[in-house]
């Protein structure tokens, strides 16, 4: 019982973490199972300052392997009754591709076509975490809907292709 119960309490602390309710389940077939209880973790990020992290994805096919990888901060402020979380890139890799890197007031020496992916994105947030809404929505499509000429140019090689390749990115934003 006290490896299912501890197993439990580890899948839902993920959960917990972001400010969402976790309860403790009773498997069947537990005669003597306590009752269930409720457990609430109250979201609390920490204030005014940026938390720097690093993500890696890797993905696996029978033609090769990638890995892509981005270092950014995250950091979170009041507002009103939630939050403001800030989101930014400071620098990526990709297989295949120079690593790009820039320190903050430097982004127009990034290409165009990259220059959305590495502007600070604002989401305002609940005072329990769940994301309301994507702040300066408008200067960030305006930016995608900029890149998308070059973006089209980098990402297809046959110029009679781009147009529809960049009708799509422009449609997406």
């Amino acid at each position: 019982f006290w490896q299912w119960a501890s197993a439990a309490l580890a899948l839902s602390l993920p959960a917990a973490a972001i400010g969402t309710e976790a309860a403790l389940v009773t498997p069947p077939g537990v005669a003597d199972a306590v009752p269930a209880e409720e457990l609430v973790i109250p979201f609390a990020p920490p204030l005014d300052r940026a938390m720097r992290y690093n993500v890696v994805t890797r993905k696996k096919s029978a033609k090769k392997d990638e890995t892509r990888q981005l270092d950014q901060t995250v950091s979170f402020a009041r507002r009103g009754e939630g939050y403001v979380m800030t989101v930014t890139t400071l620098k990526g890799s990709v297989a295949g591709l120079d690593e790009l890197g820039f320190s903050f007031g430097r982004i127009e020496e990034i290409p165009v076509f990259l220059r959305p992916f590495f502007e600070p994105m604002k989401l305002e947030l609940s005072d329990q975490g769940e994301i309301l809404s994507l702040l300066e929505w408008e200067k960030i499509s305006q930016a995608f809907r900029a890149a998308a000429e070059p973006l089209s140019q980098v990402t297809e090689t046959d110029p009679a292709k781009r147009p529809a390749t960049r009708k799509v990115l422009e449609e997406f934003y």
